[in-house]
């Protein structure tokens, strides 16, 4: 069977990273095409409403990788469900019955993964406070992260935009006592970060999936995340939770936590981690609903 994945370097590292990892565990029966006219199936990948207008689906077999969604009225709404509707199936960790409640497709609940091979412990200085990723400010509360630790003088690692328009200046001159900025890097290069960082914020106010919770996890580095549902559901007790706030509320909360110092993963959340979210044990699991769902 031919598979065409939609996209290219339009989409995140994040999403680049997904499909990956689901072609690396792909069984020998799938080949994969760059040819959308030759392909038996599509894997569609749905950010918002714009990104699924991108390729033709219609006389395709497909099914969807759901991510989240933005700027929706009900005619995006509508045109949505009916893109959904005639999918295969949706794949997604987010909480899609509650989301489209009219979608009428198959719904397959599943997490994103994480490559043990790359993620792992290696016993390194512990130099920052703080790691936080990410590309606005307000959505994944990277300001709120910086000025707690402003506020206890330590320092802090980015990882990803200058944030401009947040802070009217890039981040690097706003914060430049106490942060080291990164952008562009790899995975192992991550990996690194994360065994030197004491914490990682796995902050999005919103639907998400947050890897830095699990990848931050087989580092030793525990994370502090949002106590909403659609986290809580997949992470369990490993991160450290904080209300759904912001500004200065969420700057105390984060700073108390922060405080506590570097608290180290346990061998049996290591082990769930693993056994949980492992890409191999994910990407099977996608592969198996695609060729159970070819008729």
């Amino acid at each position: 069977m031919k598979v065409y994945f939609e996209g290219g370097n339009e989409f995140s590292y994040s999403i680049k990273k997904v499909e990956k990892y689901l072609k690396k565990y792909a069984p020998i029966e799938i080949q994969f095409t760059q040819n959308l006219e030759e392909s038996d199936y599509q894997i569609s990948h749905f950010i918002s409403h714009i990104d699924r207008t991108r390729v033709p689906y219609r006389d395709k077999n497909y099914a969807v990788i759901y991510y989240c969604r933005d700027g929706w009225d009900d005619d995006i709404y509508n045109d949505s469900l009916d893109f959904f509707k005639r999918a295969k199936f949706i794949w997604s960790y987010a909480d899609f019955n509650n989301l489209y409640p009219d979608h009428e497709a198959i719904f397959i609940e599943s997490p994103l993964g994480v490559d043990p091979e790359i993620f792992k412990i290696k016993n390194l200085e512990k130099k920052y406070n703080i790691m936080t990723t990410g590309y606005v400010s307000s959505t994944e509360a990277i300001r709120e992260c910086f000025d707690a630790c402003v506020k206890l003088n330590t320092p802090f690692v980015h990882l990803g935009g200058e944030l401009e328009r947040d802070f009217g200046m890039s981040c690097k001159t706003a914060y430049v006592n106490h942060i080291t900025y990164f952008n562009d890097v790899l995975d192992d290069d991550v990996s690194n970060l994360l065994n030197h960082s004491k914490w990682v914020a796995g902050l999005r106010h919103g639907e998400g999936f947050e890897f830095m919770n699990i990848e931050g996890a087989l580092c030793g580095t525990r994370s502090i995340c949002f106590d909403m549902n659609c986290y809580k559901k997949w992470f369990d007790d490993i991160p450290e939770y904080v209300p759904p706030v912001q500004g200065e509320e969420l700057i105390e909360h984060i700073k108390r936590i922060l405080e506590k110092g570097h608290i180290p993963i346990t061998e049996v959340e290591r082990l769930h981690i693993l056994n949980k979210f492992s890409w191999e044990v994910v990407a099977r699991n996608f592969w198996k609903n695609i060729m159970d769902s070819r008729g």
